[in-house]
């Protein structure tokens, strides 16, 4: 498989992950358990840095024989700089959404709506893939031309 086919699979694979912890932790607000929730946000933490350990597992392992090993003195890569801060914006462009946002659920649970966070975890989910993406597909494309 080429390089950059690869990266751009985990790249989406990256996407899904991440748009998964978005929308699957609004969802769990809606357990009315508190010890519940934190069991379930720690559950997803952990599937989730397993996911995307394996991710990275698998590039070590596909791009091994075409990589020269690196120093142990370099402790961060420039692309892996540049994925970090872009998931640092990501989520403070998501501050807003959840000051603003904290309030919805109630209002909708007043007019009736049974598990108003499930319903508002579907928008949340779409717009935090759309905001992820495109940074997870530059770190691909970085990826893949390091080994060129």
């Amino acid at each position: 498989m080429e390089p950059i086919h690869l990266a751009r699979g985990l790249a989406l694979v990256n996407v899904v992950v991440d748009a998964s912890f978005a929308g699957v932790g609004q969802a769990i607000y809606d357990d009315p358990r508190r010890g519940r929730r934190w069991a379930k946000w720690a559950g997803l933490g952990l599937a989730g840095g397993i996911v995307l350990n394996v991710s990275d597992a698998v590039w070590s392992r596909a791009t091994k024989d075409r990589t020269t090993p690196l120093d142990p003195s370099v402790v961060l890569p420039a692309h892996e700089t540049d994925v970090t801060l872009q998931q640092l914006a990501v989520a403070a462009a998501f501050v807003p959404v959840w000051w603003f946002g904290r309030g919805v659920p109630e209002r909708l649970r007043r007019k009736g709506i049974d598990k108003p966070n499930t319903k508002l975890a579907v928008p949340l989910t779409i717009a935090f893939a759309a905001a992820s993406a495109p940074g997870w597909f530059r770190h691909a494309r970085a990826r893949a031309e390091l080994l060129d």
